[in-house]
C-alpha cells in the first residue's frame, strides 16, 4: 500500500513516525529538490526510514551504489541549472533596469502600454485614489 502526502515538508520535516509511507513518488528529480544537498539529505532520510523513492520519468535504482552516484550527478546537474538560470534571470533583471524598464508585475492602476512602458490604466486610478483617500482620512 502507498500513501501519498500533501507535501515535501511533511516527509522532510517528519521522523516518519506519525506517517507510515512505504514509497514517494515524484514526477521527476527536480520536481523534489533543486539542491544537491536537499536532494542527498531526503535519500539519506528515506533509506534509514525504508522509504522507497521513485521517480516517474527517470528510471533509476536508487537502491544500488550505481543509482546512488547516478543521483548524486543528477542531483548536481539540477542544481546547476537551477543556479545558472537564477544568475542568468538577475543579470536580465538588472539590464531591464539599466534601459528603464520595469521588473515585475504592473501593480493595479497600471498596464502596458503600446511601447511597453508602464501607463496609467484611469478605470483602475479612479479605484486606486478613492481607496487612497478614504485610507488617508480614516
Amino acid at each position: 500500500m502507498v500513501e501519498f502526502l500533501p507535501s515535501k515538508q511533511a516527509v522532510a520535516g517528519s521522523p516518519f513516525s506519525s506517517v507510515f509511507l512505504a514509497s514517494l513518488i515524484v514526477q521527476q528529480l527536480d520536481r523534489w529538490a533543486r539542491n544537491l544537498r536537499v536532494t542527498l539529505d531526503t535519500f539519506n532520510t528515506l533509506a534509514d526510514n525504508h522509504v522507497a523513492f521513485a521517480s516517474v520519468t527517470e528510471n533509476i535504482d536508487y537502491t544500488t551504489p550505481e543509482g546512488r552516484l547516478f543521483t548524486a550527478m543528477l542531483g548536481a546537474f539540477k542544481q546547476y541549472f537551477s543556479d545558472s538560470l537564477a544568475k542568468h534571470t538577475s543579470k536580465a533583471k538588472r539590464e531591464r533596469v539599466m534601459q528603464g524598464l520595469y521588473n515585475g508585475d504592473l501593480p493595479f492602476g497600471y498596464g502596458k502600454g503600446e511601447d511597453g512602458v508602464p501607463s496609467v490604466v484611469e478605470e483602475e486610478a479612479v479605484a486606486v485614489r478613492m481607496i487612497f483617500e478614504r485610507y488617508s482620512t480614516g
